[in-house]
């Protein structure tokens, strides 16, 4: 059993059943987390034109669950409805994603909680979604217009949510989230340094607001590796020792680039 956020017809519900045959939908990011304790969840994690998903970030660093894997979908965003219609619903992610179309046509977007509750709410307002062709079909909505992203080559990375990390495949990501200590100058570089001097690849850095203080942030990595890895875990035992705050994530296998191309 796997959640996602729903409703049906979601892209979170399209990642989800190259998964499970029966995911479970739940009505916010925040339930994915709070179901997955006791099973499987799936929730949207970065975007290649909108960047990473807050809550998203935010929930990450307050669970005790862990990332076991990642999946990445190729996005192909739709407006469906009443093609007369002005009033464009949608997740703003999808929102963001779609900007220049929505500007060059006159549209006003209003956020809701996924892209699949967007076309429930275009349904029942007899108005406008964005949203993905298997909503369309879903929820029984004409489509007007064909991936309007703003750029082609659209994708999101969702992350898999569990309480075991698998084991060591040789092609494996990690996934950490850091603080440096602020009063001490070349804080950050002396950390990437470790990665450095070791070869180790980082695949995204990013920093994010502590929500404490103006001027402090929390660093979220991905490195290539395991933590079962001996240069991997000698390399991050070092990290601890540099930073003021250390949270491994999780340790899974990289989601294979051809699979990123089938989506």
């Amino acid at each position: 059993m796997i959640y996602y956020l729903g409703p049906e017809g979601s892209y979170s519900h399209e990642a989800a059943l190259l998964i499970d045959s029966e995911p479970v939908a739940v009505t916010s990011i925040k339930d994915v987390f709070q179901k997955s304790i006791a099973h499987r969840g799936i929730v949207p994690w970065e975007n290649s034109l909108e960047g990473s998903v807050s809550e998203t970030l935010d929930l990450l660093l307050e669970t005790k669950l862990s990332v076991v894997g990642e999946l990445t979908l190729d996005i192909c965003h739709c407006l469906l409805g009443n093609k007369k219609a002005k009033i464009v619903y949608s997740h703003p992610q999808a929102i963001g994603q779609c900007r220049e179309y929505l500007y060059k046509h006159n549209l006003e977007a209003i956020a809701v909680t996924s892209t699949a509750q967007g076309v429930v709410e275009a349904k029942k307002r007899d108005a406008l979604a964005i949203g993905s062709q298997q909503a369309a079909k879903t929820y029984n909505l004409p489509i007007i217009d064909r991936c309007i992203q703003d750029r082609n080559d659209n994708s999101t990375r969702f992350a898999i949510l569990g309480e075991v990390i698998p084991k060591a495949t040789g092609i494996d990501k990690t996934s950490i989230i850091f603080a440096t200590f602020n009063d001490k100058p070349g804080a950050l570089y002396q950390i990437l340094e470790i990665f450095a001097k070791e070869e180790i690849n980082l695949t995204r850095i990013e920093s994010r607001p502590t929500k404490r203080f103006l001027g402090e942030y929390l660093f979220h990595v991905d490195l290539e590796g395991h933590i079962k890895d001996s240069k991997i875990d000698s390399v991050l035992k070092e990290v601890a020792k540099r930073t003021s705050f250390l949270k491994i994530l999780g340790s899974y296998p990289q989601w294979p680039k051809q699979c990123q191309n089938q989506s």
